[in-house]
């Protein structure tokens, strides 16, 4: 509900083209393993609508914290020169910026939600109500 109320609050919209494009995306990399989205989603006790929902969060999220998603020339280049050993003789920087890119904005993505809720709970004005049954209730 808070996560729901800040997306509204900030004005935040997801095109069902959008989440299309991502549930075809997640489609095509469960085919590429060779296995079935519906029968994952089924072993999940989920349904397409479920995964849909949670594509639609997730890009709303994204768009919230957009503009801490960045991923600079710079950190490409220490990333792939901190772990050039690991990606074999032969790489370059070309061969990998969109992967090493990705998994950086990933990696800031992750940061950010997390502050991001974070901040949420600590600066959300939440009630408690109290219930105090009756004293006339007849037994």
């Amino acid at each position: 509900m808070l996560v729901r109320q800040a997306i509204k609050d900030a004005g935040v919209t997801v095109d069902q083209s959008e989440v299309d494009a991502e549930l075809t995306s997640l489609e095509d990399s469960i085919k590429a393993q060779g296995q079935d989205l519906d029968t994952l989603l089924l072993a999940q006790n989920m349904t397409r609508k479920d995964i849909e929902d949670q594509i639609r969060l997730s890009k709303e999220i994204e768009k919230i914290l957009a503009d801490k998603l960045d991923v600079t020339d710079q950190e490409v280049a220490d990333y792939f020169e901190k772990n050039k050993a690991s990606l074999g003789t032969d790489a370059t920087l070309e061969m990998y910026d969109s992967q090493i890119r990705e998994q950086l904005r990933q990696q800031k993505l992750s940061t950010a939600q997390q502050e991001w809720l974070s901040d949420l709970q600590k600066n959300a004005s939440i009630k408690y109500y109290r219930f105090a049954p009756s004293s006339t209730s007849a037994y």
